[in-house]
């Protein structure tokens, strides 16, 4: 019995003497100050320091897992007023690809239902066509002819363009930028395009700048519609 209590004396003694060599190797101040100080007074004011600091360290741990499995989304809007501001590029086509003041002559020659376009008004259009509906019947020629133009291989630039609509004399009543009439040579860049023909876009190099917005800034187009 008495052995018994020598040997857990001597325990408790060695594992005293471990604890205080890694609290004065420790690299943490605090705990070099716990175990080396001889003041008993200082000694808890640092043990104090310690909790304390080990104890906030812990709470700002959990909070911060517990705010990342929040999974909150934060959105930050910002108004920034740039006074020039870029003008957008903008493209306008006509809805109808082919004028047909120029186009007529291409579409009698190359189109296989060219014989229904002398006939295009009223019914012997639509039983040329052999549909029921005049709507369907008109698309479908139209169609037709979207595909012949697309697969033409020999249609040079100049062809396009006059197989379709001229912005400034077929389809601009008016137009100004920033009050100031339109150039239609440097502001607008024409391409061709399969579904709708001539296309323009303006501001294609994104150089233009409008001070303001509202009436008389900005661009301002009337257009034709009945074509």
């Amino acid at each position: 019995m008495e052995e018994n209590e020598e040997n857990h004396k001597s325990f408790k003694k060695a594992f005293r003497k471990e604890i205080l060599i890694w609290l004065e190797c420790s690299t943490f101040h605090g705990l070099q100050n716990i175990s080396k100080n001889t003041n008993f007074i200082i000694r808890i004011l640092w043990l104090m320091f310690v909790i304390t600091s080990f104890s906030y360290c812990f709470y700002s741990l959990v909070q911060c897992f517990i705010n990342f499995y929040k999974y909150e989304v934060t959105v930050s809007i910002k108004n920034v007023d740039e006074l020039p501001s870029r003008f957008p590029a903008i493209t306008i086509c006509n809805i109808n690809p082919f004028n047909e003041a120029y186009a007529g002559d291409y579409i009698l020659n190359k189109s296989s239902t060219a014989k229904c376009f002398d006939q295009k008004n009223g019914s012997n259009f639509v039983a040329c066509m052999n549909i029921a509906d005049p709507y369907n019947a008109f698309q479908t020629f139209i169609d037709q002819i979207k595909r012949i133009v697309a697969n033409d291989k020999t249609l040079t630039s100049n062809d396009t363009y006059w197989y379709g609509y001229d912005l400034q004399t077929d389809m601009t009543v008016s137009c100004t930028f920033n009050g100031i009439s339109c150039n239609f040579t440097d502001n607008f860049i024409r391409y061709w395009d399969n579904r709708y023909g001539n296309c323009y876009t303006f501001n294609s190099d994104g150089a233009l700048k409008t001070s303001s917005t509202g009436n008389g800034h900005g661009l301002e187009m009337e257009l034709v519609v009945s074509k």
